[in-house]
């Protein structure tokens, strides 16, 4: 009996990822956007957090499992030859009446569900996570799924008349590409407040993060609009942890320029999609303990300020110099 209770969230996982391969991926991490939003007012009003701890970041609409499902379901119907790229994670796979897509969707839901437990078994750095496992589970199943049915291996293939950093609209991670001061004053523009809302209201930790995969639902309507909701979760988090708005914002712009390099390792010239945002994610998350453990956040007053204006600065002049390469 115990071990069919245990295995039940991975049944549940399981059909997380049918779900996400159902909708489709990013319509999946649209609704887990919505429950993050409701599952946050929910604690802020009681004080309660299992809404989102279940649903929302649990083995249905989780987004290492949800999303990541339908994201290796769509390169997997790629390599089936019904859908015209694997990149491609707005299409809502039911329609190809495929049940081997829906299924692949659930056993990479059920395989995110169990990286995750896994990677959460690794022991804290100090006394903080040392990273956040669910963007790490969505790396690394996005990256299996590549391997499985891509053909452009992990760093994708450029080509020898172009260069990985030099951006066009069929080469950007949107589908249109983001120039240097473009990428700062979003990083900026978002950061900056969820910080100081963070700050006043740290009960709203997850809220923001909602409101950025919430407004991904323009996006899937064709609106030109920035993916935002890893700056705004960086910015949340490094905010409530240390308590000063300079350091959300240093994160949280971070996190924008960390983005659009690790979009152009990892992403934009691969047949499969794998996830700029949740690999910058890990990258915060990974640096908020290391930097807690040597003492970084002692630095309060103007200093995190002055961190932010020079991540700004060289984030600037090197996406700049990187996007001139010919």
């Amino acid at each position: 009996m115990a071990v069919m209770e245990g295995m039940i969230p991975v049944l549940v996982a399981f059909c997380g990822g049918v779900l996400g391969a159902a909708l489709g991926g990013l319509n999946a991490f649209i609704l887990c956007g919505l429950a993050s939003i409701v599952g946050t007012l929910l604690t802020m009003v009681t004080g309660d957090a299992t809404f989102n701890q279940i649903v929302t970041w649990g083995p249905f609409l989780g987004p290492h499992v949800a999303f990541a499902g339908g994201v290796v379901a769509a390169a997997y119907a790629a390599r089936m030859g019904k859908l015209c790229s694997g990149r491609n994670v707005l299409v809502a796979l039911f329609g190809f009446n495929d049940p081997s897509i829906l299924a692949v969707g659930g056993m990479f839901g059920a395989l995110g569900y169990l990286m995750k437990w896994g990677l959460d078994a690794i022991p804290d750095i100090g006394s903080a996570a040392w990273t956040n496992t669910i963007a790490l589970s969505i790396v690394i199943t996005t990256a299996i799924g590549r391997w499985a049915f891509g053909r452009t291996g992990i760093l994708g293939r450029v080509p020898q008349d172009r260069s990985r950093w030099r951006l066009s609209r069929d080469e950007a991670w949107q589908p249109w590409p983001s120039g240097p001061f473009q990428v700062f004053l979003v990083g900026v523009g978002v950061s900056l407040p969820v910080a100081y809302s963070v700050q006043a209201l740290p009960a709203s930790m997850g809220l923001f993060f909602g409101f950025g995969a919430l407004s991904l639902l323009f996006f899937q309507f064709g609106a030109k609009i920035p993916v935002i909701l890893h700056i705004a979760l960086s910015a949340e988090f490094l905010t409530l942890a240390t308590g000063h708005v300079g350091w959300g914002l240093v994160f949280g712009v971070l996190a924008a320029f960390l983005t659009e390099w690790l979009a152009c390792v990892f992403l934009i010239h691969g047949d499969t999609h794998v996830d700029p945002p949740a690999m910058s994610l890990v990258v915060i998350f990974t640096m908020y303990p290391v930097c807690r453990v040597i003492g970084v956040f002692s630095l309060t007053g103007l200093m995190p300020y002055l961190f932010a204006f020079i991540i700004c600065i060289t984030g600037v002049y090197l996406l700049y110099r990187l996007q001139k390469v010919s």
